[in-house]
């Protein structure tokens, strides 16, 4: 039986999706299909070897989109220095990705779906668009939580009832989370971020107060979206899990991850520290499988920040400009020790200028090669032309040939 809320959710989610973009829209139809298909698979294979070559490559399959996606650039890089290295002139291709917005809580989701049927601890859900829904719910596709479809898919069998109740507590929960997001959360990182642009320039008291800001401007930060996505889906008539429960009054760390994120910590543990072993073999093997899931995890779920534009973001420097003209912060040393040459003279940069985009040509060239850098600029010059963005590329190397020489040295490596 197909509900009209099946349709509705599922119009909504791939909407929303798509609006971000349009093309990795199929990327999430293509995981809600493979998952889909996997746990059908696993059905008609029960009780045979069969069942468990689906699920490991259903699970293997989830993970290797999910690490092309997050690590391609980096292994790109990585290849290109040992070919380089040995004196090869080939060179794996740098390709431009943008990584999917929620890839690794949708993927997440639909992996415990695949994992709990094949432990026999759900049913198989038969109806594809309920099983999409449940993958890419809107409310909370983006950032989560990480729902589990024992607590999802049966309240997705009949689109519930428009209730006042709902609508009541459901837009309470949203505009807390919204004041923690824009209140609280914005507020705290103009003083984080002042600090910690020039951690040098303060002393420890500042230091101190920026970290211990920080601690409370992601937590409300991450916990005001979760209640936005908890309030939206209760106005709905859906029920979303707690996901963050007063960490900062746990009693002690263990009692702090079972507080914090909690639909992730609770996926970790149920889907690889326990199947490791938990902690019900030995003190030994119970510091080693708590090591390889502290070590996993964070590397599965991570967010890339490269702003789409391609992996070279530790490479560029982005730095405000206001109105006025500025200089920059640090000075341009030579080897000698003395200071040589005169700083580039921004005065004709036009003053609705917003971003500055350092570039080093020299040292990318080195290290990728000429063509790969060059085609680096010209995005990067296609990015900085943007309306939303009024930027420009600076090239270092051609503006400071008398400095640039002695910045490989300098603390104030513009790198």
């Amino acid at each position: 039986e197909i509900t009209y809320g099946d349709w509705s959710s599922d119009v909504c989610s791939s909407d929303l999706y798509a609006f971000w973009n349009w093309k990795l829209a199929f990327l999430l139809f293509a995981s809600v299909l493979l998952n889909w298909g996997t746990g059908r698979l696993i059905g008609q294979l029960r009780g045979t070897r069969g069942a468990a070559l689906v699920v490991g490559l259903g699970v293997a399959l989830n993970l290797a989109v999910l690490g092309f996606f997050k690590y391609y650039g980096w292994f790109a890089e990585e290849m290109n220095a040992l070919l380089r290295a040995a004196g090869l002139a080939r060179e794996v291709p740098l390709v431009e990705i943008v990584l999917p917005v929620g890839i690794s809580f949708f993927t997440f989701q639909s992996l415990s779906y695949t994992i709990d049927f094949y432990r026999g601890l759900i049913q198989r859900e038969r109806n594809f668009l309920r099983f999409a829904t449940f993958v890419a719910f809107f409310p909370q596709l983006m950032a989560g939580p990480i729902e589990r479809a024992a607590h999802m898919l049966p309240q997705f069998v009949r689109f519930p009832k428009v209730r006042l109740q709902n609508f009541t507590d459901g837009a309470s929960l949203f505009l807390v989370g919204l004041f923690k997001k824009l209140a609280l959360a914005n507020y705290l990182s103009l003083y984080v971020e002042r600090i910690y642009d020039n951690p040098r320039q303060f002393a420890a008291p500042e230091l101190l107060a920026a970290t211990f800001a920080f601690a409370w401007q992601i937590f409300f930060d991450f916990s005001g979206y979760t209640d936005m996505a908890r309030g939206i889906a209760k106005v709905m008539g859906f029920d979303l899990m707690l996901n963050f429960n007063n960490p900062y009054l746990a009693t002690g760390l263990g009692d702090f991850w079972g507080r914090w994120h909690i639909s992730l910590s609770t996926w970790f543990r149920d889907y690889l520290y326990i199947p490791l072993g938990g902690n019900q073999e030995g003190a030994f093997k119970t510091y080693r499988n708590l090591f390889i899931t502290f070590f996993i995890s964070p590397r599965l779920i991570q967010v890339s920040s490269y702003d789409g534009i391609t992996s070279e973001k530790p490479y560029v420097l982005r730095v405000r400009v206001d109105a006025q003209p500025v200089a920059p912060a640090c000075p341009a040393y030579s080897r000698s020790g003395g200071s040589t040459g005169t700083a580039p003279d921004l005065t004709a940069l036009r003053s609705d200028l917003h971003t500055i985009i350092l570039w080093n040509q020299r040292r990318m060239g080195d290290r990728y090669g000429q063509t790969a850098a060059n085609a680096l600029r010209t995005k990067l010059e296609a990015f900085a032309a943007r309306s939303e963005v009024r930027g420009v590329v600076l090239p270092l190397d051609a503006l400071l040939p008398d400095q640039y020489a002695a910045w490989d040295t300098n603390p104030c490596d513009p790198e």
